[in-house]
């Protein structure tokens, strides 16, 4: 049957001991303006011969009122062949579509020779309120779904497994997007997401035996001028994929309180690879932004080879009074944190631990600054300072078989 014709078509028939036992569904576009097509539960497979667009064609004429809608019942399983995918709406937004996913299992039509079918691609004329997997499998794709265009679709409950590439991979997602209730079994990756777009998306979910078992968060700047992106802890850590740079860029506009904040929860681990860094503030003041960390452990991705992440830099565009790292872990870094720019960041309880050259570097800080009840622990120096800025900068503080360098 055609998918364009496929509504409510099949049910309480039974199915015995025919050569391919399911309902063969010739491949096509759901496209029909405010018509929802419902895939209910008759005891088989439907089984695509190809590629699955759900998405209508009359150029946003009432917006989302018209898109169309693939309902899948619960109990369905839909079969995909070999890198054939479901997308839901266009990649223009005038073209939208929604699917209603709960119970549904998705996955591939055999699985000879590793072959995997692509995923569920959500693009940009995807219906944000509308568009729901709920308590579904996904399984035996590339990637289980793809996310593109600041969508938010609705994702909980889900099991994502065996898929080869990723569960998730967001491109770019709107800030409302939850990724909860979630379990993640043997995938390459479970999820990844922007940078700039993670903020409290991703919670109580569950990992296990993925290959790599944390959320890839690829690199970029968080700039979201007054915005706090929350990373709430899930389980496992969060691990760039490069340098992560927090600050706005409109030019000292409406000054502190336009500076975006990184909010790290307690118990989070946040990985960087090889030398590269975490910077908070541009170089110049006009480039605000703060870091929030409380109870948080940044550490290297991998230390084969003594590998070292580069520290965490506070530059002119930090925001001194709410730039905190109280309670925290800085290790495996070649400077745990340097300081620049007359900044005066909180730092205060930490352990700074196995850092190949400082723990702290301050190039230049201002006055106010207090570097107490910190725990420096096996770095080459635990704290280097400039004797112009040394004014009750430190008190409080472990050290262990090192000492101080000034200069």
């Amino acid at each position: 049957m055609r998918t364009q014709d496929l509504d409510s078509t099949f049910y309480d028939n039974t199915y015995t001991n025919n050569t391919n036992n399911y309902i063969q569904v010739t491949s096509d576009r759901i496209g029909g303006d405010s018509n929802t097509y419902d895939w209910v539960n008759d005891g088989v497979p439907y089984v695509l011969d190809g590629h699955l667009n759900v998405y209508e064609s009359n150029n946003d004429k009432n917006g989302d009122a018209h898109a169309a809608v693939l309902k899948i019942y619960p109990g369905v399983t839909v079969k995909f062949q070999k890198e054939k995918y479901l997308r839901i709406g266009d990649d223009n937004t005038k073209h939208r579509g929604a699917l209603d996913a709960k119970g549904v299992t998705f996955t591939v039509t055999d699985t000879a020779n590793n072959a995997r079918w692509s995923g569920i691609d959500i693009r940009a004329g995807a219906v944000n309120d509308s568009t729901v997997l709920d308590s579904s499998v996904i399984e035996y794709a590339a990637i289980g779904i793809e996310i593109w265009e600041n969508k938010a679709p609705t994702i909980t409950r889900n099991t994502f497994r065996y898929n080869s590439d990723y569960g998730i991979y967001s491109y770019d997602h709107d800030f409302a997007l939850r990724i909860t209730g979630n379990t993640f079994l043997e995938n390459k990756y479970p999820v990844a997401v922007r940078a700039h777009d993670l903020d409290s998306t991703l919670y109580g979910n569950t990992y296990t035996n993925n290959t790599n078992n944390y959320i890839k968060v690829t690199s970029d700047r968080i700039e979201t001028q007054s915005h706090t992106f929350d990373w709430v802890n899930d389980g496992v850590p969060y691990v760039l994929d490069g340098h992560l740079g927090v600050y706005e860029s409109n030019n000292d506009a409406n000054g502190d309180a336009h500076a975006p904040v990184l909010k790290i929860y307690p118990g989070v681990t946040v990985k960087f690879p090889k030398d590269k860094n975490l910077t908070i503030g541009q170089s110049t003041t006009t480039h605000r932004g703060r870091l929030d960390a409380k109870g948080v452990t940044f550490t290297v991705a991998d230390t084969a080879n003594n590998a070292r992440w580069s520290g965490i830099d506070i530059r002119a565009g930090a925001v001194n009074d709410s730039t905190v790292l109280d309670s925290s872990v800085i290790e495996y870094a070649a400077i745990g944190i340097e300081i620049w720019e007359n900044k005066a960041p909180t730092i205060t309880r930490n352990t700074f631990r196995y850092n190949s050259d400082y723990g702290i570097y301050s190039h230049d800080h201002d006055f106010a600054l207090r570097i107490t009840g910190n725990t420096f622990l096996e770095n080459k120096y635990p704290v280097a300072v400039r004797t112009h800025d040394l004014d009750s900068t430190l008190y409080g503080n472990t050290y262990i078989f090192f000492f101080f360098f000034f200069f």
